[in-house]
C-alpha cells in the first residue's frame, strides 16, 4: 500500500514520521506505516500501575463493568486491574525513548514518565538527575569514577549547565553564589536508610575543602572527623551497610577570602536503641566491631575483649556480626589515627574505648528471676564493668537490681526490681551512658574544628544529612519525631520552591497563573502547636502521676478527634492513632511514648556514674541544676534552632533514593514502585506540580534562535526580536509560547511541536545538501571514468607498449576497471613477446646454418622456446625457433642411441635408429653411423656361430622352435633340501620352471646326451667333441651380444660339470654350480640335471645343523669347528663364516669403543652387537657408558645454547671429565667456564633473548645491572636525575613557605603540590599547551596519591589508584611524575597506614608501566636503598621494563587485593 507517510531519525536518536503531500509531523508512527501485529498492538496503550515497577508501558485490553480493567504487558503478560485506578493514564510509545537528565524537560511530567526515565537513565549508570535545581541521586550500589580529583577539577573549572547532573554543581553553586553575593547557603540532603546520605554528604564535604582549602589545612580535619563520627553513630541496616543512625547538620565557616576557616557539627536524634537491641540482619554501631578487631592484644585483655564476638549479648541478636568486603579492624586504624589528627588525647581514647567495652560487659550481666526481685549470677562480668566504668561493683549491681522511690514528706524507700525491669533499667543505663558520650564525642570534634573561626562574621554554608520520611509497619515515638522533622522540611521546601519558580516569571515579565502553594502548616500545628499539639500533650502526661500511654492516648482523641490531618482508629481498643503526612497516612504505636519521651535514669544509676573515680564518665552526666527537657521538647527545639538557621540561607536540595531492597548494582535493577515511594517522600512530586503549572521549558532568547531559526526566513534587530518574528512565521499554534526579558518560556505541548518541526525541517534541508553534492560528485566521477576508459580500449586496440603505459600510468580511477585489467595483462604479454622475439633473433643467427650448434646456445634457445609455448606465442620466428630446436634434439638423440646400440650389441635399437639417421641426412661417414654398421654386420656373424653353440648344448635354434625364455632360475619345487645344501644361492641363476622329467625328454636333446631322473649324464665322445669344437669357435669369434655372452659361459661351466662328473668329483660340481650362481647363464639340460644330483648329497646336513646352532648361540669354537668340516665337504657355508667373523669384529669394536670413549664408536660397537642379539658382558658396559655420553652431549649442547647458568654448565663439564670424554664442544664448555662473571652473563643474556625466554632475561639482566650498579651506582641519585626539577624549579613563583617548599621537595606531604616535580614543561616534542595540561594533570594525580593513601580524605581510595595508574597508561610523559610523586610519599613519611598504602601503590605502578629510560636508573637505584618496603619492588621493575606496559590498568578488584 502507497503512502506519504516517511519515518525519520532525529540527531538524537528518536524515530519520527512526516507526511510528504500534506506537510504534517508526528512522534508515533501512523496507521498507514504500521504492520499488521502493530496496528493490533499499537491502540490503546497505557501505563498500567505495578506494586514492583511502579508502572509499566502495558496495552489496555478490556474494561468491565465493573470498572476493573485488563492490561497485557510488551512481554505479553496480562494483570488486572482495581478500577480505583481508572482512567489509566495514556501512553505515547515515541516518549519512551526521549530520555533527559533534566525531569522538568519531559513532555509529560507524569509519575510513570519520570520512574522510566530514571530507570533508563540508571542502566547506564548515570545515577544524578536533576528537577530543576533539586538533584535526585540514586545509590548505584556499586564504585563508580565519579569523585576522583580529575572529576571535580571538571565540574570546578567548567560550565556545569554543559556537564551530567552531579552532586558537585549543587556545592559548586552553593560555594559560587556564596563568594558572588556574600550570602550564606545549606545544601539539604534526605533520604531513608540506604539512599546514599552519608556518601552525598561526603562528596559536598570534599568538593568544598578542595576548592576553597584553607590556610591551616582545616578542611582536612573537617573531612577527618567523618571517619570517627562514622564510627560512633553509624551501623548497618537490612537496607545500608553504613547508615548514619543520628541526623547531621554540619556547618563550614569560611572568611572573608572565602577559604575555610572551621566548622561546627550539630546532631540529631542518635538511635540509642540501636546499642542493646538490632533486628535481624543488623548491627550495632560499628565501634563495638571495631574494638573488639581491631586493637591490640594488651588492650584486648585490658578490656576484656579477648572472646569472640558472638559471646556479647549486646552484638549477637541479629545473627549478623560482619559485613562483606568490610574490614572492622583496618577501620579502627582509620578512627584512631582520625583521632590523631583532630588532637584526641590518649586518655581521651582511653576513656572511650574503656565505655565502649564496659557497655558490651554491661549486656553479658545475666539476672536470677526471684519472684519480685532478681540478682546477677554473673559476677566476673559485673566486675569487668565496673572496673572500666570505675566505680564499685556493689554499688552498681544494687542500682540495677533495686530502685530508690523518693515521695515527698516520707523517708526514701528501696524497691527490688524483678527480673524484666532490672534488663530495663540495664539497658537504658547502656543507653544512655553511649548517648552522652556521643554527645561528648559531637562537643570535643567542634571544639577543635571550630578553634579557627574569628569572633568577626563569617560566610556559611551548611550541610544537613537527615533521616528521610519513614513509614513502617509498626511505627512509634522515633518515627513521630523523624517524620515531624521531615515535614518542617517540606513545608520549608515547597516554601523555597514555590518562591523561585515565581521569581523566575517575575524576573522576566511574563503573564502566568498563580501557582498554589503546597501548605503544610496544618500537620505541623497537629504535632508542636501549644497547647494541643501532640508533643505538648505528651509532655503534659509525663508529670501526671497515674499517666499512661493509654491515658495519652485518650487525650489525643478527645482533642484532634475532629482535626482534618488526624485518624482516629476505628476500633476503640487499638492503641494507636494516624496522622496524614504529606508523602502519606502513617499510623503510630503508642506503646512507650512516655517512657521514650522522659528520656531519663532513675537517679540510683546516676548516683553511680557520679561516684565514678572516671572524671571523663562524670563529665558526661547532664546539668542535674537545670529544668529537665522531655526529649521531644529536646527535639522540637533543634529543629526550631536548625529552621530559624536555614531560612536565614539559600537552600540546596539532594534527594537520595534507594534503587532496590537486595542492594544489587542500579544499572542491573530498580524497583520502581520503591522508586516512587521514596520521590512521594522527598516531596519531589510536589516541585514537578509547581513547575508543571508554569513553564519548564526555557531557552535564552539567542539560544531559541539558533536552535529553531530554521524554521522561517526572517530578518530582525536582536535576539528577542527574531525570536518573536520566528514564532509569528512558525506555521503553528504556539499561542502558549511567552517570550520574556531574557528567555523564551513554554510547555511541553509547544516543546513538542517545535522539536518535529525542527527535526522536519533538519531532515529537508540534509536531503537537499546530500542531493546536491552526491549529484556532484557522481557527475565529476562519470566524466573521469569515461575519459579513462577511452584511453585505456585505445591503447588495448593499438597493443603498443607505449601507449598501454601512459594509458595504466597516468588514468587513475579509485577502483579497478575492467579494462584497467585487461590492459595490465595485455601490457605483461607484450613486454614478454618483445623480449623473446628479440632473445630468437639473437639466437637464430648463430644456429642457423650449424648442425651441432655449442650446448650453450641450445640451452638458450630451449628456454626461449620454452617461454613462447608458455604464453602461447606463436610468432614466425618462434615456430622457426621451435622447428631448429627440434631438428637438434633429434640429432643428437639419435647418435646417442646409435653408440649405446654398438655398447650393448643391440640388433633392435642399431636397426631403428640408423633408418632415423638416414633421414635425418646424418651421413654415413660418422663415427657413430659407421660403428653402428660395422656391429650389425657383426651381429649377423655371431649367430651363425652360436648355431653350433645351441645344438651342442641340446639348446634349440630360433628355426627350430620359439625361443626359450632367457634369464630364468632354477625350480624351487624342492626349496627345503636345497636350502641346507645352498643357503645362499645367488638370484642371477634361479631354477627353471620347467618339470625336470620334461626336460629329460626334450627333443632337442643331442644325440649323444642322455639324462636321467635324478640328474645322471651320459656322454659321448661325439657330444663332447662338438661342444669343445663350438665352444673354441665362439671363444674365438669372441660373442659380445647378450645372448652370445650367456651361451659361451653357460657351456663353459658345462664343459666344466662334466669333467667333474666323469671324475665323480661332486664337491667339484656343487663348487662349479655354486660359483655360477653370480654369473648370467642359460640353464641347459646338463646344468639342470647337476644340480638335481646335488640334492642328493644330504650327507652335509649334519654339519649344516652344528652350524646352525653354533650361529644362533654365538658359539665361536662351534663355528670354528664346523667351517673347517664344511669346508672338507665343499660346502657354501659363507653365512657361517661371516658370522664367525662379525662376532670377533663386534668384540674388538667393543673394547676400542669403550678404551676411546668416543660415541660413534659406542653406537657402531652396540648396533653391530644388537644386529646378532649379542648379550655379552662388554655390551651392557659399553651401552652405559654410551648413554651418558649421549645424556652429556645433549646437556652440553643444550647449555652451550642456552647459557643457563654457571653452576649448571660447571656440574656437566665435570661429569664429562669423570668418564674421560673429550669432544670439541666440551672444550668450548670449558672455555665459557674460564671467563669472567661480566663475559659470561653477557653471552647468557644473548642466549636467552634468542630463546624468547622472558624469565631469564630480567634475572640475567638484574645481575648484569647488578654488576653496573656495583661499580657505578654511587652515580645514580634521584635528586641528581635531569628529569627531575631542582627543588628551586619546584618552589619558583610561590611567595609565601618557599624555603619549606625547598626542602621538603622530596619528602612527604599531605599537601597537594602546585606543579609537576619533573620537567613537563621541557618536553620538547610535547606542544606548550599540551604542556600545560601535563603540569596540571600531575597536580590532580598527586591528590588522588594523597587520598589513596589517606594523607587526604577522598572517598573510594581504589578509585583514585586506579586513575593514576590509567593515566600513567594512557600519557607516557607522566610516568616519571608518578614515580617521583611516590618517592616523595614515600621519603620521611611519619604515619605507618600512609608509607603502607604509598607502597601498595608503588607496586601498582611498576607492575602496570615502567619508568622512562632516563629514569629507570635513578629509581632503581632508590628503591635499593628505600629499605624493607621496597621488598619485591625491583624483580616487579625488571618484569615490566621487559615486558612492557600493560594494555589497561588493574581493576578496583584487583588494586583491593594488592
Amino acid at each position: 500500500m502507497s503512502t506519504s507517510w516517511a519515518e525519520f531519525v532525529s540527531a538524537d536518536g528518536i524515530p519520527y514520521y512526516y507526511n510528504q503531500q500534506t506537510g504534517e509531523s508526528r512522534w508515533d508512527k501512523p496507521p498507514e506505516l504500521m504492520s499488521s501485529e502493530e496496528s493490533d498492538t499499537s491502540a490503546d496503550w497505557v501505563w498500567m500501575p505495578h506494586d514492583y515497577h511502579g508502572y509499566l508501558p502495558a496495552r489496555l485490553l478490556a474494561t468491565y463493568a465493573d470498572g476493573s480493567m485488563r492490561c497485557e504487558t510488551e512481554d505479553l503478560q496480562q494483570f488486572d486491574i482495581d478500577k480505583a485506578w481508572a482512567p489509566l493514564r495514556p501512553l505515547f510509545r515515541s516518549q519512551l525513548k526521549k530520555l533527559t537528565d533534566d525531569l522538568v524537560r519531559l513532555e509529560d511530567m507524569s509519575e510513570p514518565l519520570i520512574i522510566h526515565n530514571l530507570r533508563e537513565r540508571a542502566k547506564s549508570n548515570n545515577i544524578y538527575t536533576n528537577v530543576g535545581t533539586i538533584l535526585i541521586s540514586i545509590n548505584p550500589y556499586k564504585q563508580l569514577p565519579l569523585y576522583t580529583p580529575s572529576v571535580m577539577d571538571q565540574y570546578a573549572h567548567n560550565n556545569t549547565d554543559k556537564l551530567p547532573p552531579h552532586v558537585f554543581t549543587i556545592a559548586k553553586h552553593a560555594y559560587t553564589k556564596m563568594v558572588e553575593w556574600k550570602t550564606n547557603h545549606s545544601v539539604i540532603i534526605s533520604g531513608e536508610s540506604g539512599a546514599g546520605k552519608t556518601e552525598a554528604t561526603k562528596q559536598i564535604l570534599q568538593y568544598l575543602a578542595e576548592v576553597a582549602g584553607s590556610t591551616n589545612g582545616v578542611e582536612q580535619n573537617i573531612l577527618s572527623a567523618n571517619p570517627i563520627l562514622e564510627s560512633f553513630g553509624n551501623a548497618k541496616t537490612v537496607r545500608n551497610n553504613n547508615s548514619s543512625r543520628f541526623g547531621k547538620w554540619v556547618e563550614i565557616h569560611f572568611d572573608s577570602k572565602f577559604r575555610i576557616v572551621g566548622a561546627r557539627n550539630v546532631n540529631y536524634l542518635l538511635e540509642k536503641s540501636r546499642v542493646c537491641k538490632q533486628a535481624p540482619n543488623e548491627r550495632s554501631y560499628h565501634i563495638f566491631y571495631q574494638l573488639c578487631q581491631g586493637a591490640d592484644a594488651a588492650a584486648k585483655k585490658k578490656y576484656g575483649l579477648a572472646s569472640k564476638l558472638e559471646s556479647f549479648n549486646f552484638l549477637n541478636q541479629s545473627g549478623t556480626i560482619e559485613i562483606p568486603g568490610v574490614n572492622d579492624s583496618k577501620d579502627f586504624a582509620e578512627t584512631t589515627h582520625a583521632m590523631g589528627i583532630l588532637q584526641f588525647s590518649k586518655d581521651d581514647q582511653e576513656s572511650l574505648f574503656s565505655t565502649v567495652a564496659a557497655i558490651l560487659h554491661l549486656g553479658n550481666l545475666v539476672f536470677s528471676a526471684d519472684d519480685d526481685k532478681s540478682s546477677i549470677t554473673n559476677k566476673n562480668e559485673l566486675e569487668q564493668a565496673a572496673t572500666l566504668l570505675q566505680v564499685q561493683s556493689n554499688q552498681l549491681a544494687h542500682a540495677l537490681t533495686h530502685r530508690v522511690m523518693v515521695i515527698r514528706g516520707q523517708d526514701p524507700m528501696t524497691i527490688p526490681l524483678n527480673q524484666e525491669k532490672a534488663i530495663d533499667a540495664r539497658d537504658s543505663f547502656a543507653q544512655s551512658i553511649y548517648g552522652w558520650m556521643f554527645d561528648w564525642l559531637v562537643s570535643r570534634i567542634n571544639v577543635f574544628l571550630s578553634a579557627g573561626i574569628p569572633a568577626s562574621k563569617t560566610h556559611v554554608i551548611g550541610v544537613l544529612d537527615i533521616f528521610g520520611f519513614e513509614i513502617f509497619e509498626k511505627n512509634s515515638f522515633e518515627q513521630l519525631c523523624i517524620n515531624f522533622a521531615n515535614e518542617k522540611l517540606q513545608q520549608h521546601f515547597n516554601s523555597h520552591t514555590f518562591k523561585l519558580e515565581e521569581a523566575v516569571y517575575q524576573n522576566e515579565k511574563i503573564q502566568y497563573e498563580h501557582v498554589e502553594f503546597i501548605d503544610n502548616q496544618v500537620v505541623l500545628d497537629l504535632i508542636e502547636k501549644k497547647p494541643t499539639g501532640i508533643l505538648c500533650i505528651l509532655d503534659e502526661e509525663i508529670v501526671m502521676p497515674k499517666a499512661t500511654d493509654s491515658t495519652f492516648l485518650q487525650k489525643l482523641h478527645q482533642k484532634h478527634e475532629k482535626t482534618a490531618r488526624y485518624i482516629k482508629p476505628r476500633l476503640a481498643h487499638h492503641t494507636s492513632f494516624c496522622i496524614k503526612h504529606y508523602a502519606g497516612e502513617v499510623s503510630y504505636l503508642c506503646a512507650n511514648f512516655l517512657d521514650k519521651n522522659k528520656d531519663t535514669l532513675h537517679q540510683d544509676l546516676l548516683d553511680v556514674i557520679a561516684s565514678s573515680k572516671s572524671a571523663f564518665l562524670r563529665g558526661l552526666l547532664p546539668d542535674t541544676k537545670t529544668k529537665k527537657v522531655s526529649l521531644g521538647g529536646q527535639f522540637k527545639d533543634q529543629l526550631n534552632a536548625l529552621m530559624d538557621t536555614l531560612n536565614q540561607t539559600e537552600p540546596h536540595y539532594v534527594r537520595c533514593i534507594k534503587p532496590n531492597q537486595t542492594k544489587t548494582p542500579v544499572m542491573d535493577e530498580l524497583e520502581g514502585g520503591m522508586v516512587l515511594r521514596q520521590l512521594t517522600y522527598a516531596g519531589v512530586f510536589e516541585a514537578v506540580a509547581i513547575r508543571q503549572k508554569g513553564f519548564p521549558f526555557r531557552y535564552t532568547h539567542k539560544d531559541f534562535y539558533i536552535r529553531y531559526r530554521m524554521l522561517g526566513k526572517i530578518k530582525g534587530t536582536g535576539d528577542k526580536d527574531l525570536c518573536q518574528k520566528l514564532i509569528k512565521a512558525i506555521p503553528a499554534d504556539l499561542t502558549g509560547i511567552q517570550i520574556g526579558v531574557t528567555k523564551v518560556l513554554y510547555r511541553a505541548e509547544q516543546y513538542r511541536t517545535l522539536e518535529l518541526l525542527r527535526n522536519v525541517a533538519m531532515e529537508k534541508a540534509s536531503i537537499k545538501v546530500q542531493s546536491s553534492v552526491r549529484a556532484w560528485i557522481a557527475r565529476r566521477f562519470c566524466k573521469r571514468l569515461s575519459a579513462c576508459r577511452k584511453v585505456l580500449r585505445e591503447a588495448i586496440k593499438a597493443r603498443n607498449l607505449e601507449k598501454l603505459n601512459f594509458a595504466l600510468d597516468k588514468q587513475v580511477i579509485e577502483f579497478e576497471l575492467k579494462e584497467q585489467k585487461d590492459a595490465q595483462k595485455l601490457r605483461e604479454i607484450v613486454i614478454e613477446e618483445l623480449r623473446l622475439t628479440k632473445l630468437i633473433n639473437e639466437l637464430m643467427p648463430k644456429i642457423q646454418n650449424q648442425d651441432d650448434p655449442p650446448q650453450n646456445l641450445i640451452d638458450q634457445l630451449r628456454k626461449a622456446v620454452s617461454e613462447c609455448k608458455a604464453i602461447s606465442f606463436e610468432s614466425k620466428e618462434a615456430k622457426n625457433a621451435a622447428e631448429k630446436l627440434e631438428n637438434i634434439d633429434q640429432r643428437i638423440e639419435t647418435r646417442k642411441q646409435l653408440q649405446e646400440g654398438v655398447k650393448n650389441s643391440d640388433e633392435h635399437t642399431l636397426g631403428k635408429f640408423l633408418e632415423l639417421a638416414s633421414k635425418l641426412g646424418i651421413k654415413d661417414s660418422e663415427s657413430s653411423v659407421s660403428a653402428a654398421r660395422a656391429e650389425v654386420e657383426r651381429i649377423r656373424k655371431e649367430k651363425e656361430v652360436l648355431k653350433n653353440l645351441k645344438k651342442a648344448l641340446s639348446l634349440p635354434n630360433e628355426d627350430e622352435a620359439k625361443p626359450a625364455a632367457k634369464n630364468r632360475g632354477m625350480s624351487h619345487s624342492d626349496k627345503s633340501q636345497s636350502s641346507s645344501l645352498l643357503p645362499r644361492q645367488s638370484s642371477k641363476m634361479g631354477l627353471t620352471s620347467v618339470d625336470f622329467a620334461t626336460l629329460i625328454k626334450s627333443p632337442f636333446l643331442h644325440s649323444g646326451l642322455t639324462i636321467g631322473e635324478r640328474g645322471e649324464t651320459t656322454i659321448s665322445e661325439e657330444a663332447q667333441k662338438d661342444l669343445q669344437s663350438a665352444f673354441s669357435e665362439a671363444n674365438k669369434f669372441v660373442c659380445k651380444t647378450p645372448e652370445g655372452k650367456q651361451l659361451v659361459t653357460s657351456a663353459g661351466l658345462v664343459l666344466k660339470l662334466r669333467v667333474s662328473i666323469a671324475k665323480d668329483a661332486w664337491d667339484e660340481v656343487e663348487k662349479e654350480l655354486t660359483a655360477a650362481t653370480a654369473l648370467e647363464l642359460i640353464e641347459t639340460p646338463e646344468i639342470r640335471a647337476a644340480h638335481e644330483q646335488l640334492l642328493y648329497r644330504a650327507n652335509v646336513a649334519e654339519v649344516q645343523q652344528k652350524l646352525e646352532e653354533a650361529y644362533y648361540s654365538h658359539d665361536v669354537p662351534g663355528l670354528e669347528f664346523g667351517l673347517d668340516k664344511a669346508e672338507k665337504l665343499n660346502m657354501d657355508v659363507g653365512w657361517a663364516r661371516d658370522m664367525l667373523n662379525y662376532i670377533l669384529e663386534t668384540n674388538q669394536a667393543l673394547e676400542q669403543a669403550i678404551a676411546n670413549v668416543e660415541l660413534d664408536a659406542l653406537e657402531h660397537a652396540l648396533a653391530m652387537a644388537e644386529q646378532i642379539q649379542y648379550k655379552k658382558e662388554e655390551v651392557a658396559v659399553a651401552r652405559n657408558l654410551r648413554d651418558q655420553v649421549v645424556q652429556l652431549i645433549a646437556e652440553i649442547d643444550e647449555i652451550l645454547v642456552s647459557l643457563e647458568s654457571r653452576e649448571k654448565m660447571e656440574g656437566i663439564y665435570n661429569r664429562a671429565v669423570a668418564i674421560r670424554m673429550h669432544t670439541e664442544p666440551m672444550d668450548r664448555l670449558g672455555g665459557l667456564l674460564r671467563l669472567s662473571e661480566e663475559e659470561l652473563i653477557k653471552l647468557m643474556l644473548k642466549a636467552a633473548i634468542a630463546l624468547n625466554d622472558e624469565n631469564r632475561r630480567v634475572k640475567l639482566s638484574i645481575r648484569m645491572k647488578e654488576i653496573f650498579f656495583a661499580r657505578f651506582g654511587d652515580s645514580f641519585v634521584l635528586s641528581q636525575s635531569k628529569k627531575l626539577k631542582s627543588p628551586g624549579e619546584f618552589a619558583r613563583g610561590k611567595l609565601f613557605g618557599k624555603d619549606a617548599l625547598m626542602a621538603g621537595f622530596l619528602t612527604h606531604s599531605k599537601e597537594p603540590i602546585h606543579t609537576s616535580m619533573t620537567q613537563l614543561e621541557m618536553i620538547e616534542e610535547v606542544p606548550k599547551e599540551h604542556q600545560k595540561q601535563l603540569v596540571k594533570q600531575s597536580t590532580k594525580i598527586h591528590k588522588n596519591i594523597l587520598g589513596f593513601c589517606g594523607d587526604r580524605q577522598l572517598s573510594y581510595p581504589t578509585m583514585l589508584a586506579k586513575e593514576v595508574l590509567q593515566k600513567g597508561l594512557e600519557e607516557p610523559h607522566l610516568r616519571d611524575e608518578i614515580y617521583c610523586q611516590l618517592v616523595k610519599q614515600l621519603s620521611s613519611n611519619p604515619t605507618p597506614s600512609s608509607l603502607s598504602q604509598a607502597w601498595k601503590l608503588m607496586k601498582l605502578a611498576l607492575a602496570t608501566f615502567p619508568p622512562s629510560e632516563e629514569f629507570e636508573n635513578y629509581l632503581e637505584m632508590w628503591l635499593k636503598r628505600a629499605g624493607p618496603g621496597a621488598d619485591g619492588c625491583i624483580d616487579i621493575l625488571h618484569t615490566t621494563t621487559f615486558k612492557g606496559a600493560k594494555t589497561v590498568a588493574p581493576s578496583e578488584a584487583e588494586i583491593e587485593k594488592a
